[in-house]
């Protein structure tokens, strides 16, 4: 059975979910009912945004044979390589200032 994908929070819904897992987590200890209210109008106005968005799309449906197989890869560079790249690339730059203040 195909999975519908809908898209993660971008923009003004990302500060809503922070609002919401906030306001969630300091009314829950205790630090005042208007935080609780916060979260939980957060949390309503997420299943509203849920329920009306329509933009969520099957990406593919196909039956498979028995012995079939489906390869899915991501040639895209990933977060986790792109921040490694950026490490070295740092690395470098401190060493090679290091090695310039020697000489």
């Amino acid at each position: 059975m195909p999975r519908k994908v809908t898209p993660g929070p971008r923009g003004l819904w990302k500060l809503v979910v922070r609002v919401q897992r906030f306001g969630f987590a300091q009314g829950l200890r205790g630090k005042g009912g208007h935080w609780l209210a916060l979260g939980v109008g957060a949390w309503g106005l997420q299943r509203l945004r849920a329920m009306s968005v329509k933009d969520a799309e099957i990406l593919i449906k196909e039956p498979l044979a028995p012995g079939e197989r489906i390869v899915i890869t991501n040639e895209t560079i990933t977060r986790a390589a792109e921040d490694e790249g950026r490490r070295r690339a740092g690395k470098a730059a401190k060493a090679a200032a290091r090695a310039s203040r020697r000489s």
